[in-house]
């Protein structure tokens, strides 16, 4: 069985609180650049060259996969990088900029750490870490049914042409037979965007910019997202495609609520678990959920990764290896419902 936890702000009626971070872009009807650049990295280091000591400048384009921080980006944008000494390294430190390069944000670069390099020759796919912040990070939704792309399909993908500032770039997909199971697209993707997101007309990652055909003008190449399918269970990644039905009927059941700092609707003290249950019925096709003072609210399920109860934005997390999903409130403490198995 399903193992399932609720977490939101506490407040005279559970969950009628207001937000305190930015609510989640896929649930206000923002334009597809828009939710991109919510999750969009600008990703810039120097590179010392160990003979002549001259550093030069690498920059690409990155994308947040989690909550907690974890972007992708491509392999080869490391490729000189991890040949310096260690020494080196430390001194060029990868940075990296939300939504837009320094210049157009007002927020300082933040140091990203690589966790997983990849293989510039084989996936060309790697794993970065933002550091935590007291809020959460927004992500990008990414689907890795491999039967949606197909040849003809169109696509927008995102990045930082020739170290410009953020830029759609709009293309359709050619063969998936370019070199190491790539997709061939007819796009005007140029340096600087290498490791940005390609979007399909549903809003979901498909890919990441790899480069292109040599003396070529529109010949380029998409990794598919599948390629980074074991690299994205590392960051803790949901799949858009799979976590709508299995959340919405997870969710039907009855609930322990914790209470946070706030008390409860009853009066109950901060910390308590209220004796009366709570709980999320099926109402022929509807979702109600009921708190432990008997107040309801109908549950919409928007997409596979957020929702909507009391005015409030929810996002789900499912991880299918350890069969849990959380349902989280975007607001930091507060109360939590616990699922009864």
């Amino acid at each position: 069985m399903r193992a399932l936890i609720l977490h939101c702000a506490g407040a005279i009626v559970l969950f009628a609180c207001s937000l305190v971070v930015e609510p989640s872009p896929f649930a206000q009807g923002l334009s597809l650049s828009e939710k991109a650049q919510s999750s969009i990295v600008y990703i810039y280091f120097d590179v010392t060259d160990d003979k002549t000591g001259a550093k030069s400048k690498v920059q690409g384009t990155g994308f947040i996969v989690s909550k907690t921080g974890y972007v992708l980006t491509a392999s080869h944008l490391f490729r000189d990088w991890r040949k310096q000494s260690n020494v080196e390294k430390i001194k060029n430190e990868i940075k990296g900029t939300l939504r837009d390069k320094p210049g157009f944000v007002t927020e300082s670069p933040l140091v990203l750490q690589i966790i997983n390099s990849g293989d510039a020759d084989a996936e060309d796919v790697a794993l970065l870490k933002l550091p935590r912040l007291q809020q959460d990070y927004s992500s990008a939704p990414i689907c890795l049914d491999t039967s949606s792309p197909k040849v003809g399909d169109t696509f927008t993908a995102f990045g930082f042409p020739q170290d410009q500032n953020f830029q759609p770039v709009r293309g359709s997909l050619g063969t998936q037979h370019a070199a190491g199971g790539r997709w061939a697209a007819e796009a005007a993707f140029t340096y600087g965007m290498s490791g940005g997101p390609t979007y399909n007309t549903r809003g979901h990652v498909i890919g990441l910019i790899k480069g292109g055909l040599p003396n070529t003008e529109a010949v380029r190449w998409i990794t598919p997202i599948q390629h980074a399918a074991n690299i994205l269970r590392q960051a803790g990644f949901s799949d858009d495609c799979k976590s709508s039905p299995d959340i919405k009927t997870a969710l039907v059941g009855k609930y322990q609520v914790v209470l946070g700092p706030g008390g409860g609707c009853g009066g109950g003290a901060p910390n308590s678990r209220p004796k009366q249950p709570a709980f999320i019925d099926n109402n022929n096709g509807s979702l109600i959920a009921t708190n432990e003072c008997g107040n309801t609210s109908p549950v919409e399920v928007v997409d596979g990764r957020h929702g909507v109860w009391w005015n409030q934005i929810i996002d789900f997390i499912v991880d299918d290896r350890n069969i849990t999903i959380t349902i989280t409130e975007r607001r930091s403490g507060g109360n939590s419902w616990e699922k009864i198995k």
